[in-house]
């Protein structure tokens, strides 16, 4: 278990590697389980952009504990928009999302809706399905901030297949928005 937790990103993003480094977690001792989970959580900004890595951190996300969850987004923390933008770590952030923990769904949708990208966020390809959650996961108060930041953007949401997934999804949420 040493050397798993030594080369923690190297066993991480290698195709085998992501499902050694969860098999340790499995079947480690506390101290060793510990000790993995701290280095995947120091490196998970690197690990979540990871083709492989990212499963290894939705992983811990997995396993549905409150301190774990809430070290992984505080160590994502400042990087939701851009990670919502890539193919990997766009699958993260939708799972932090659902972890059900409302201080995490804050944390993440107060950065997503004040990000300056947030036109963009609305239309990409990975993106949108983040922003789709977030309606669905969010409180009433989150959601009516949202409604009022993505306000400018109602009229080309019409004009994508993401957008109208996006205002579909907000109508279903906020029905008064017809």
């Amino acid at each position: 278990y040493d050397k798993v937790v030594a080369e923690c990103v190297a066993v991480a993003t290698h195709r085998h590697g992501c499902c050694v480094l969860q098999r340790c977690l499995d079947h480690a001792d506390g101290g060793h389980r510990d000790a993995i989970i701290a280095e995947i959580v120091r490196h998970a900004p690197k690990l979540v952009v990871d083709p492989f890595g990212n499963y290894v951190v939705q992983y811990i996300l997995e396993l549905k504990t409150p301190e774990l969850t809430h070290a992984i987004v505080q160590a994502l923390q400042g990087g939701f928009a851009e990670l919502s933008l890539q193919k990997f770590s766009s699958n993260v952030i939708e799972k932090c999302l659902k972890s059900g923990d409302a201080e995490v769904i804050s944390m993440v949708a107060r950065e997503l809706t004040s990000a300056r990208s947030l036109s963009t966020l609305l239309h990409d390809p990975f993106a949108n399905y983040v922003m789709q959650t977030l309606i669905t996961v969010s409180s009433d108060d989150e959601v009516a901030l949202l409604v009022e930041r993505i306000q400018p953007h109602l009229a080309s949401l019409r004009s994508t297949l993401y957008g109208k997934r996006i205002q579909a999804k907000l109508l279903r949420r906020c029905p008064k928005l017809r």
